[in-house]
């Protein structure tokens, strides 16, 4: 689990073990281009009991500001 030793404050946690099942994840995501605007926006409801989600996502930003 990140800590704020990460560099950041986590903002969101999964439940415990026992309140696992049947707990629906709600995913929000916002891709962006290279010059920062946005150009898609998703939102999904899953079944915690039906999927395993694994993301692998690169935290570098990069800034086309000089």
């Amino acid at each position: 689990m990140a800590t704020t030793d990460d560099g950041h404050r986590p903002a969101h946690r999964a439940p415990a073990p026992v309140r696992r099942r049947g707990t629906d994840r709600l995913v929000c995501r916002t891709a962006h281009a290279a010059e920062g605007h946005a150009v898609e926006a998703d939102e999904m409801t899953l079944d915690a009991a039906s999927y395993v989600l694994e993301y692998d996502v690169d935290a570098s930003r990069r800034s086309s500001a000089r």
